[in-house]
Parts: structure tokens; sequence; C-alpha cells
């Protein structure tokens, strides 16, 4: 499973916090697999992303 250091990306938000919802955008599991698959061709399951944002602290 990819780390937090497997990215030259930095995360839009912090660790432990929700992005703000005045942002207007709302990331699904399904949105993020996504994002991870097209920027670093990684294909990860709904659970694995889910299972991650979780452990991170940026789940909703």
């Amino acid at each position: 499973m990819p780390t937090a250091h497997a990215g030259a990306d930095p995360v839009p938000f912090r660790a432990g916090r929700a992005p703000p919802r005045s942002a207007g955008v709302v990331w699904t599991r399904k949105a993020v697999a996504e994002l991870i698959r097209v920027r670093h061709g990684v294909v990860l399951s709904l659970r694995t992303v889910g299972d991650s944002l979780r452990c991170w602290g940026v789940s909703l």
C-alpha cells in the first residue's frame, strides 16, 4: 500500500481533520481511488482507500 511519502503531491488538508465543507468538494472513496489510479497508475480497492482515509484521520 502506498505511504504518505510515496507521492510528490502535497495532501490538500492536514491529517486528523476533514477537508473544509466550505470548499464545496466532497471526496468519495471512488473519486480518491480514481485520482490515485490516474496520477500514479496504482489501482486500489474502495475498501483500501476507505481504510487509508480513516487511518489518516480524514474520513467523513
